[in-house]
């Protein structure tokens, strides 16, 4: 039993040195590209973390992003919104696609959100009218109209501590505001700084939310009050970018 606790110690010590709070992994990618970029924010580009990987083939075209935090998977989705490519964080590589139904087809906004715990997705559909969520094997659950004040939702991310969604609102006088499962309003916070529509992320290790500046340059980092704290550059390019923010954890490298 000792000799199991003196073993057992060092894993013990690098899993606490891998708790420490704050983003580590920021991931973004823009329409029309194949590669998602990691920005992270407080660790320098390695051959352990690469600054970008390949993770659709030409043509494809990703209208949204969504990291599930158990299984180190990226779900993108792709135009025209009802197929989800699942790939592999650190290689890229293809892990297995998800047809859904044609209701998820949806013009932008085509934001996504996953719960890690059983691996449903939340999306944006009826171009931002409604949130529409399916099961892991694709099928429907349930379909959330939204409320004409919630209406469009440009952007979408899932607090898996609660299950509930948040919802980016507004891009000139933005919002976030939280929905509980009941579909009703819990919170919202405006945020003091106009942004792009199309993609929201939320970590909850700091509260902080993610979402495209207007200037389109960066990516503004929110605290949980609505106040811009950083800003992130994004990749360059004109079109349309999705982003989500993964916590560090002692499998991920990227």
């Amino acid at each position: 039993m000792r000799l199991a606790l003196v073993l057992l110690a060092p894993a013990l010590a690098i899993l606490a040195g891998c708790a420490s709070p704050g983003v580590a992994h920021l991931y973004q990618i823009r329409t029309g590209a194949i590669a998602v970029t990691n920005s992270a924010p407080s660790e320098p580009a390695t051959a352990a973390t690469p600054a970008a990987v390949t993770v659709l083939w030409p043509g494809q075209e990703v209208v949204g992003l969504a990291c599930d935090k158990n299984t180190d998977h990226l779900y993108l989705r792709l135009a025209p919104g009802n197929l989800i490519r699942v790939a592999r964080r650190a290689s890229g590589r293809y892990f297995r696609y998800l047809r859904l139904p044609p209701e998820a087809n949806s013009a932008a906004p085509a934001d996504l959100g996953v719960r890690s715990s059983d691996r449903h997705l939340f999306l944006i559909v009826d171009n931002g009218a409604a949130l529409l969520e399916t099961n892991v094997r694709g099928e429907i659950v349930q379909r959330h109209p939204l409320p004409a004040e919630l209406s469009p939702a440009s952007g979408l991310a899932v607090e898996q501590s609660s299950g509930r969604l948040w919802l980016l609102i507004g891009s000139l006088h933005p919002e976030v505001v939280q929905l509980a499962r009941s579909g009703e309003i819990a919170t919202r916070r405006a945020l003091d700084h106009a942004v792009q529509p199309g993609s929201l992320a939320h970590d909850e290790t700091t509260g902080h939310f993610f979402a495209p500046l207007a200037d389109g340059a960066h990516v503004g980092e929110f605290d949980s009050e609505g106040r811009l704290v950083r800003q992130h550059a994004a990749p360059a390019g004109d079109s349309t970018l999705v982003i989500d923010v993964a916590e560090r954890s002692f499998a991920r490298v990227f």
